[in-house]
């Protein structure tokens, strides 16, 4: 995909930084000021153990993570609402449909004492933001991108 990556990195109005600023998408706000929201309804998938592994390695974007014992529960993909999603996240959903920009949603969960190894996005026209829901907490749980921690 290098080729096709290179196109979007000259064509593109965002920065190529490791980390963007939240302010460059303020139509996100509600994402963070909502957490508490979101964060009670993953927590109750969790207990419930609707966050479950992948049945097959199908996705070239989450292979990576999702073969080393990561679980994911899909809210959203490519606009369209998952329909137990719908049973169980209804505020979580209602947030993130007031977002046109949010195309894709999920909740992810590392196994216990799981870790996120590097890994790379083959494609480089999407962009991620990271809510992090149930975390330790500390310096030492960071996402690093390029070498930079973000915690």
């Amino acid at each position: 995909m290098s080729p096709l990556n290179g196109f979007v990195y000259l064509l593109s109005r965002v920065p190529s930084t490791p980390f963007l600023h939240p302010s460059l998408f303020p139509e996100l706000a509600p994402i963070k000021e909502q957490w508490e929201i979101i964060r009670r309804e993953s927590v109750e998938l969790r207990e419930a153990s609707k966050i479950r592994a992948a049945g097959r390695y199908n996705d070239i974007g989450f292979n990576s993570f999702f073969r080393n014992g990561w679980r994911r529960f899909h809210l959203k993909w490519y606009d369209n609402p998952h329909p137990s999603a719908a049973t169980l996240c209804p505020d979580t959903l209602a947030i993130l449909e007031k977002i046109p920009t949010v195309k894709a949603a999920m909740f992810a969960m590392p196994p216990p004492g799981g870790t996120l190894g590097l890994h790379r996005d083959p494609y480089s026209a999407s962009l991620r933001y990271h809510l992090g829901l149930v975390t330790p907490n500390h310096d030492d749980f960071a996402i690093i991108v390029d070498g930079e921690h973000y915690s």
